[in-house]
């Protein structure tokens, strides 16, 4: 269940060579159980009101057909209230966000093997076999793969206009507030401050290297103003970018 449409295809893709994947949007799944049983049902709570998360929780555990089937909620750090409440509803165990591809496959692989198991699945089984041990983790797992996937965004990015907010977290399949959050929780700055550093980092290497004219490397750079991008140069390095050219190289 998932009512953010790139993060639910980005787990669809993620996901699709291992298991058949069925997206739903809140509570529009509950009817598809009556012919699909899942074996793992992984819930976004940073897209989904905490009465349909719990409602349809419910609805799965008081399910004779469907309530051997593990429920992982998928949160970030600022959904302490939600994730509590959706434990307290009968989810076994949650997945926090951002998290690494290949670390967030082989855990679904994981959960949906204790499912087939003859051993009985229970919340605190989940948590000690589970390879998501998430307050160990967290302080350099989801932080390092915050870093790679949204620096791997940036460069994307380093020869046009700057991206809005809304398109960075689409493309790395989480909120805009989580994507603002982790940022500045990282870096100190706003997402576009950040980008907008980077550039001129990559600029001023450009520049000492003579990899072309303040005018070419600006264009390269995605400035359709070459007097801003000396102007923003200026004031981040204290010297214009006609000055580092015509330095000798060290």
């Amino acid at each position: 269940m998932d009512s953010n449409i790139a993060r639910g295809s980005y787990l669809s893709r993620l996901l699709g060579d291992s298991f058949s994947v069925r997206l739903a949007r809140n509570s529009s799944v509950v009817p598809e159980l009556t012919t699909v049983v899942p074996d793992i049902i992984l819930i976004d709570i940073g897209f989904s009101m905490p009465g349909t998360i719990n409602q349809f929780i419910s609805t799965v555990r008081n399910d004779a057909r469907l309530n051997q089937a593990i429920i992982a909620v998928l949160t970030d750090t600022g959904a302490g209230p939600l994730l509590l409440s959706a434990l307290q509803a009968g989810a076994n165990t949650y997945i926090i966000y951002p998290v690494a591809s290949e670390l967030l496959r082989i855990t679904v692989e994981k959960l949906a093997s204790l499912k087939d198991s003859s051993m009985e699945v229970t919340a605190d089984w989940l948590t000690q076999a589970s390879v998501i041990q998430m307050e160990e983790a967290k302080p350099h797992l989801y932080e390092d793969a915050f870093r790679r996937r949204f620096e791997e965004v940036v460069s994307k990015y380093i020869g046009d206009e700057i991206p809005s907010v809304q398109k960075i977290s689409s493309e790395m399949a989480q909120s805009s507030a989580t994507l603002v959050r982790w940022v500045k929780k990282l870096y100190g700055v706003t997402p576009k401050k950040y980008i907008m550093d980077h550039k001129l980092y990559v600029a001023e290497m450009m520049l000492r290297h003579r990899s072309g004219s303040v005018r070419d490397i600006a264009y390269k750079l995605g400035f359709h103003s070459v007097s801003y991008f000396c102007y923003l140069f200026k004031e981040r390095y204290g010297s214009s970018p006609g000055s580092v050219l015509g330095k000798p190289r060290e």
